[in-house]
């Protein structure tokens, strides 16, 4: 059956004539022998044109192989057609079957087919697994061929195959052969060759030189000759005991646990008790049992067994007698301690003392006492401030003391500036201690300034996305703060005179939108339109006035 084959061509076509340029509007093409105009094949041209660019795909259906011309011509908008142009096609067969078959041919469509995928091609690569099945082991030939869409079979192509034995079966066995078959099996996945690295199984075997045999059989059923290795099994450790000092006969001491698969040498590091020993020099003895039974001679190691800190005690100045002080928790038995508890200074009056600190260890013995100087001072208890008048000791603006008491405070509250007027005034900021004594104030000028306009707004030309505008006046060296994007002027309109503002400010707009603008006294209590100007942007004002009411405001032009 013949295959359908279409040829893609990219065609440009001009139409014309004396007058004036005319449309292309359609097209036609043949092979080979010209039907008449207008009975070609039509191709749609999708949108006429003086000159057009078309794609179009060429059916071959009914061609014989071989050289054929395909023509194609236009039609314009006045009906006329153009001449015809030629261009020389080759059409060649197709593969559309492919089969091989071993060493004789069975005849043209009788071998083993081979699946031939994608579109019908004049060429095709083939890696397909071929069966061999049913060959001998040696050399044989491997032939393949194809058929095209004209039904006629190529040539045979020929490649020389060794087909070699496949081992399907493998044994070992010690010692002495038990024939063939009868060793012990041995997993093998179907190849020419293996490796192995399975476990052989010891079980039975004595201590000392045996020999390891391993053969494997093929698919015809041959058995290979045996290779052998020469191994040394060893005894392996399956138990351990400890003791201390004196030997209470083997099986009798200590039992120690082994862990894992039995092996020919253990590593312990078990945790040995040492209840019952005195301090002093001690010997600590191991031992290990084979699979055989057989214990193994003693290992000793030379061990000094110290005291251990089994409990502690503080107290402070005066010894009220062993174990009578204060308890400091010790978290396990050791023989030396590192303690940093909370000593409690409860009922001990400010100055100098002395703490006292001892240990008892696990055979009940005291320590000496070990002293450190301390001195206790005053803890803050409670703070206050107040404004250039002092009122009394305790009548001043209490502050909130954070955390326990403490012999030192840092303070950062809000201290409230309300009725204060605007200039400089003296804050002042006192303690007083566990013991109600108040300390001698601290005093710091404080400035009240006019009111403050906090305002956020960003600037077209500088924005940069993400809330932040770029610092401009930073980067070009006009400012040494890096925040600085550029200057911004805000005039105060009152809404009984929109053509003079009432205050002009001017301050640093920062790439972040905040800009801060300080206006007078005179403005608080009053309303006013707030009016931004900048020397590249639009005049913007506020929607509705603003009462100015308090010292502090903050207005967000970004929503």
């Amino acid at each position: 059956m013949e295959r359908v084959k279409k040829i893609l061509l990219i065609l440009f076509f001009f139409a014309c004539n004396r007058l004036a340029a005319q449309t292309v509007v359609s097209m036609e093409y043949f092979w080979d022998t010209d039907p008449g105009t207008g009975l070609g094949t039509v191709v749609s041209i999708t949108t006429p044109a003086i000159v057009t660019n078309q794609n179009f795909s060429a059916v071959t259906t009914g061609l014989t192989t071989g050289i054929h011309y395909l023509y194609f011509r236009t039609k314009d908008s006045n009906g006329k057609y153009s001449l015809s142009e030629g261009l020389a096609v080759t059409i060649v067969p197709s593969i559309v079957a492919a089969e091989y078959f071993w060493d004789n041919d069975p005849g043209v469509g009788l071998g083993t087919s081979m699946t031939v995928t994608g579109a019908p091609f004049d060429s095709a690569a083939f890696s397909p697994v071929f069966s061999t099945t049913g060959l001998s082991t040696g050399n044989h030939i491997l032939f393949v061929r194809t058929k095209s869409n004209t039904g006629k079979w190529s040539l045979g192509e020929g490649r020389n195959v060794t087909v070699v034995s496949s081992i399907i079966a493998a044994e070992y066995f010690w010692d002495t052969d038990p024939g063939n078959g009868l060793g012990t099996s041995i997993g093998v996945t179907l190849a020419d060759s293996v490796n192995f690295s399975p476990v052989y199984s010891t079980a039975g075997l004595s201590p000392g030189a045996h020999v390891l045999y391993v053969r494997t059989k093929d698919h015809t059923g041959k058995w290979s000759l045996t290779e052998a290795r020469a191994v040394t099994i060893i005894p392996s450790i399956v138990a351990a005991e400890y003791f201390w000092d004196n030997d209470p006969g083997t099986g009798l001491a200590n039992s120690i646990a082994v862990s894992g698969a039995p092996k020919d040498s253990l590593s312990f590091f078990s945790n040995y008790p040492t209840t019952g020993l005195s301090p002093g020099t001690h010997t600590l003895y191991v031992r290990t049992k084979d699979n055989f039974g057989k214990w193994a001679l003693g290992e000793g190691r030379t061990i000094t067994i110290v005291a251990s800190v089994a409990s502690a005690e503080y107290f402070w100045d005066n010894d009220p007698g062993l174990g009578l002080g204060t308890v400091i928790p010790v978290a396990s038995p050791s023989d030396s301690l590192n303690l940093s508890p909370q000593y409690s200074t409860t009922g001990l009056s400010t100055g100098t003392h002395t703490l006292y600190m001892r240990t008892k260890d696990n055979f009940g013995r005291w320590s000496l006492s070990e002293a450190r100087t301390i001195t206790i001072i005053p803890a803050i208890v409670a703070a206050e401030y107040f404004w250039d008048t002092d009122p009394g000791t305790g009548l001043a603006t209490a502050i909130t003391l954070s955390g326990g008491p403490s012999d030192s405070a840092t303070l950062n509250p809000l201290f409230a500036t309300t009725g204060l007027g605007i200039g400089d005034h003296q804050l002042f900021v006192r303690t007083k201690d566990q013991t109600g004594k108040w300390s001698i104030s601290e005093g710091r000028t404080v400035t009240i300034s006019p009111g403050a306009l906090s305002l956020k707004v960003f600037l077209e030309g500088l924005y940069a996305g993400n809330q932040q505008m770029q610092p401009t006046l930073y980067t070009t060296g006009l400012s040494a703060d890096p925040g600085a994007s550029d200057s911004l002027t805000v005039n105060l309109f009152s809404p009984a005179n929109l053509n003079v503002p009432a205050c002009t400010r001017k301050a640093i707009l920062r790439n972040d939108g905040s800009a801060t603008f300080y206006f007078p006294s005179d403005v608080l209590g009053g309303s006013y339109y707030v009016v931004l100007r900048h020397r590249n942007s639009l005049e913007t004002w506020s929607k509705n006035p603003w009462v100015f009411d308090r010292t502090v405001m903050s207005i967000d032009f970004t929503r």
